[in-house]
């Protein structure tokens, strides 16, 4: 009788796409999709769904923003020619108006953006003079005291200014300047933006050590960070005449588009040109070199930039890298994958997405009736509790927002992919256990599994370090019931693949290998 030999591999976690499979260790996955890690274990991402019912008149959303009033969480949306606001499932138009609304001239070239500064919403999309609403505003305002003939590609509020980055004055590009107003008091606007008074904080200044644009900025703790191509800069409120300090934090690295920040921890996570990078306004540290680097930037479609965005999803400590890739079967210019870091346990991962162009966070309180006819969802992809309601305030989502589809997608409540079925896999291929001249004969394969659902197992082999895999499978492995799953494959180089119907909760944490000696064949 043959003696069995048994390779157990525990709490594997992370992908990592750029080392040569062979180079990564069997605590470490070569590939997957639709999965994340957590305290050593693999397990199925949240799915999504759509939220909010039907956009107004089947416009499709550039934008959106959300906004907490007397413990009503409302959401601003920025189509192409107007603004809308929602608590649920009703509208309300507050584009501008005149009598009647002026559209505006928004599009996926020159989109929204803003925030929100002493109370007031502001919303601004490079082309329209920027937009503010008071707290008890009914209709969106062009932006009171902007000064003539000037627009901005961004505005930022940063304590009670507003910052203007991508300044256009007389037609005339100012790529490098960084314009601000004079502070606004709670519930108004900037009183000016003139900076020739010096009797006001307004003021601008060119930040002209490198070449580069201004791209984006965000604040971080006490300082406002400048993030421009190919450099970046703190800017610090000190008073006075100067008003403003900057200083430059990095010549090395800039920001890859708008959108490619977000905050964590008193640090700024940053998708920059060929790096993704964490720093604390003094240091930075690339996260993703030697992981997935090189998938990444090779993944982004070919003039695919502008749809590069980053947003946070932080109870699971995850940052998502959204991007158009330049395999997929998306054709409308917006992100269909996401690369996903998680900051806890430091691994990366892949999901896909449903064509979307922008994504933030925020309280969603879809205002859907609680009884059991009301609820669509059956007991095996509905993961959320029964009896709680929908509406947290102290929890955030993440909101997903497609211009292709006319749709807003709420992250985390669902198995399912819009409705639909979707598939988690992980993989680790080119394992050798150190032994890379005898043929390995694997008689089996046992998934360390817990929960509920099935996994089909594929087994591969090769011959050569770092060649195609020859695939054997699936075989079915019921959770909670089987044991392991036999099989009969032969190599040098060993591959497992588990796959998961989306349906179903479960966590891996491991495997084990069998195989039997083989003669010594070479």
């Amino acid at each position: 009788m043959l003696e069995l030999q048994r390779q157990e591999v525990k709490n594997p976690v992370g992908i990592l796409r750029d080392p040569n499979p062979s180079d990564v260790p069997a605590t470490s996955w070569t590939d997957g999709r639709n999965v994340r890690f957590k305290s050593g274990k693999v397990a199925k991402t949240s799915g999504h769904e759509r939220v909010f019912g039907t956009m107004p008149g089947g416009r499709k959303p550039l934008y959106a923003m959300p906004y907490l009033t007397e413990n009503t969480p409302y959401w601003f949306f920025g189509f192409e020619d107007r603004i809308f606001r929602t608590a649920g499932y009703s509208w309300q138009d507050v584009t501008r108006n005149d009598g009647s609304p002026v559209d505006y001239s928004a599009s996926t070239t020159f989109t929204w953006n803003g925030g929100f500064s002493s109370g007031v919403a502001i919303m601004n999309n490079g082309i329209d003079p920027p937009q503010a609403l008071r707290p008890f505003d009914t209709y969106f305002k062009d932006l009171e005291n902007w000064p003539a003939n000037t627009r901005a590609k961004i505005i930022r509020p940063f304590k009670n200014y507003l910052i203007a980055l991508g300044v256009v004055k007389n037609s005339v590009e100012q790529p490098t300047v960084v314009k601000w107003s004079s502070p606004a008091d709670p519930g108004n606007v900037p009183f000016t933006w003139d900076i020739t008074d010096p009797t006001n904080d307004a003021g601008e200044a060119p930040l002209a050590d490198t070449s580069g644009a201004l791209v984006d900025g965000k604040k971080l703790r006490d300082q406002f960070i400048l993030y421009k191509e190919d450099s970046v800069y703190s800017m610090r409120h000190v008073g006075g005449t100067y008003v403003f300090a900057f200083q430059q934090l990095f010549d090395d690295v800039g920001m890859l588009a708008p959108n490619c920040v977000a905050e964590f921890d008193g640090k700024h996570f940053v998708v920059g040109q060929g790096d993704v990078y964490v720093h604390n306004g003094v240091q930075k540290t690339s996260v993703i070199e030697g992981k997935m680097k090189g998938y990444l930037f090779q993944a982004i479609k070919t003039g695919g930039i502008k749809s590069v965005f980053v947003v946070p999803d932080y109870s699971n400590s995850e940052m998502w890298i959204c991007f158009q890739s330049s395999n997929g079967e998306s054709t409308s210019g917006q992100a269909d994958r996401a690369v996903i870091w998680n900051w806890q346990e430091d691994t990366w991962t892949i999901r896909d997405l449903p064509d979307v162009f922008f994504g933030t966070i925020g309280v969603v309180d879809p205002r859907k009736d609680e009884n059991w006819d009301s609820d669509a969802r059956s007991w095996d992809i509905d993961t959320t509790v029964w009896g709680s309601s929908t509406y947290n305030p102290a929890k955030t989502k993440m909101l997903l927002v497609s211009h292709k589809d006319s749709a807003a997608y709420v992250v985390g409540e669902t198995s399912l992919f819009d409705g639909k079925p979707f598939k988690a896999r992980i993989e680790k291929t080119d394992l050798y256990e150190g032994d890379d001249l005898y043929v390995k004969n694997i008689s089996s394969i046992t998934p360390h599994i817990r929960g509920d659902g099935t996994c089909d197992v594929y087994v591969g082999s090769s011959m050569l370090q770092d060649s195609p895999v020859t695939w054997q499978g699936p075989y079915r492995f019921n959770i909670g019931k089987s044991h392991k799953v036999d099989c009969r494959v032969s190599g040098r180089y060993i591959a497992v693949r588990f796959e998961f119907e989306s349906v179903g909760s479960w966590e891996l944490n491991g495997y084990t290998i069998e195989q039997t000696p083989r003669g010594g064949q070479r």
